[in-house]
Parts: structure tokens; sequence; C-alpha cells
């Protein structure tokens, strides 16, 4: 597996807040930037179940940019 740091992806999000103009995809962004912060900070998770939760956001993130890619329909 391969190690996924929260706080660049935290990082990511922060600068593609900069960029989004619809305040939809802003809401989102700023909810994953929270999310990918929470699991950074997070102490009480062992590292199984934090890479099982890093798992999770990195998907949605995944999910959320090909949505965003995609023209409207």
């Amino acid at each position: 597996m391969s190690q996924i740091d929260p706080w660049e992806k935290a990082a990511e999000c922060e600068n593609s807040l900069k960029a989004a103009a619809d305040p939809q995809q802003w809401a989102i962004l700023a909810n994953l930037r929270d999310l990918w912060i929470a699991l950074g900070s997070e102490k009480s998770l062992s590292a199984v179940e934090l890479a099982k939760e890093i798992e999770v956001v990195s998907r949605l993130q995944a999910d959320f940019i090909a949505a965003s890619k995609r023209p409207p329909t």
C-alpha cells in the first residue's frame, strides 16, 4: 500500500479551493480538506484503521475530481 500523507492531501484541497468558482465545488473541497486535516491529527486510530480511513477519503476525493472533469449534462 502506498503511503498517502493526509497533510499533503489537505494542502492539495486548499490549493484547489483558491481556484474553485462554483460554491458547491468550494464546499466539497473544504469538507475534503477538513477530513484530511482530521486524519492527519488523529492519534487514537491504529495504523490499520488509519489506512482504511485514508483509503475511504482518497476514494471520495478521486470520485469528486473525476465528476468535476465530466462535462455537464
